[in-house]
């Protein structure tokens, strides 16, 4: 499970769709880097959706076909997305 402190009122934010528990922590690891800044905004936005909905820009006309890109490369790496 991934999750942070909320900045405004110190409660946890669950990180929604995102499953850790098969891959090793090299790549967890390394989604935590990848998507950073993703996870900022995020976690900035107070959560709610899921995360895979921050990894595109949402006005980018192949949006939901890079977004399932991205859920089918990392579950080759065993990091699921829903």
């Amino acid at each position: 499970m991934l999750q942070d402190r909320n900045r405004t009122n110190a409660e946890w934010i669950v990180v929604k769709g995102v499953d850790f528990t098969h891959t090793s922590d090299e790549w967890k690891h390394k989604f935590l880097i990848d998507y950073h800044y993703q996870l900022e905004d995020y976690f900035a936005n107070g959560g709610g959706d899921n995360f895979s909905t921050y990894t595109n820009d949402r006005h980018d006309p192949l949006y939901a076909d890079k977004i399932r890109d991205e859920i089918k490369l990392w579950e080759t790496r065993k990091v699921f997305m829903a």
